[in-house]
């Protein structure tokens, strides 16, 4: 396994947290089977609260020091899907939006459809994070799909970054994923609903995780993943993300308010401040629409 390289995300989920009633996430439309190309019956969604803080590198590096390592790292990479209408991408501006992507880890490949309920901003006075409940649908590729859209991927992020047509990247790997069989795929097909908007990768970046341990106020043990997340801006150029993701079941909203002030507790305990905390992270998607406007014919 590739060590971990300095910089980018953090990711920490709180396995230990008692499950409780479902996240209060609007559904995902069910729509007829016909109106996908490839039907998948739908199974019962995941459905999770979200907690994260968005960490500057002195945060992350802080983090990294603090929190003891459970095992090896992991790095996946993550290619981003939507609908393009010519000018724009589609999901991602619905409110909520849907997040389409495909998680590779090695030969592993899962498709995920996502979509976010109501964000909400909790703040000690020192530091921040946001809560979010999220329901979501995954579907393991088979291997040889999972590899084709691998290279398709590979070929679409080569030409995003300055090799190649990326039109016909784009098409390429749209085209693979179009032909997949993937859960929600109905769902966003019909949410999209644009005439014309085509099936094209949005963007791509590359997650290490770091399986760590995180101790709470109460002397509570927490498994947590520690990452860094490498993507492109707005402009193109590379960038380096960090944050702390913490995952769980619980769906109380003031409970999940006295999880995330607990999460921020332990944060200022290893040491993190307010100049520890980064701000709004760069949108990817709008560098690629770009591009795909300037290589539309």
């Amino acid at each position: 396994m590739t060590p971990m390289r300095l910089p980018a995300s953090l990711v920490l989920l709180l396995s230990s947290v008692p499950a409780s009633a479902a996240a209060p996430v609007r559904a995902l439309p069910r729509v007829p089977a016909a109106l996908a190309g490839v039907a998948v019956p739908l199974s019962a969604p995941k459905l999770e609260s979200e907690i994260r803080v968005s960490l500057a590198e002195s945060g992350y590096l802080k983090l990294a020091a603090a929190l003891p390592a459970l095992a090896a790292d992991e790095v996946r990479r993550d290619g981003y899907f939507d609908y393009f209408d010519g000018g724009r991408f589609v999901l991602k501006r619905l409110e909520p939006p849907y997040k389409v992507r495909v998680k590779e880890r090695g030969d592993d490949a899962r498709a995920q459809v996502s979509r976010p309920g109501a964000r909400e901003t909790v703040d000690d006075g020192r530091l921040a994070a946001t809560v979010t409940a999220v329901e979501s649908r995954e579907t393991r590729l088979p291997s040889e799909t999972g590899r084709r859209l691998s290279a398709a991927l590979d070929g679409f992020e080569a030409a995003l970054t300055g090799s190649g047509p990326l039109e016909a990247a784009a098409s390429a790997a749209g085209r693979l994923m179009g032909e997949a069989a993937w859960e929600g795929r109905a769902e966003v097909e019909a949410a999209a609903a644009t005439p014309g908007a085509r099936l094209l990768p949005a963007a791509r970046n590359e997650k290490t995780r770091r399986k760590v341990a995180v101790t709470l106020d109460d002397g509570t043990t927490l498994k947590a993943v520690l990452g860094v997340t490498r993507a492109l801006d707005e402009n193109g150029r590379s960038v380096v993300l960090y944050e702390l993701e913490a995952d769980t079941k619980e769906s109380d909203p003031e409970a999940l308010r006295t999880l995330a002030r607990r999460l921020l507790a332990a944060l200022r305990r290893a040491g993190l401040g307010p100049d520890d905390i980064a701000g709004r992270s760069p949108d990817a998607f709008l560098y690629t629409e770009s591009r795909l406007r300037g290589a539309a014919p």
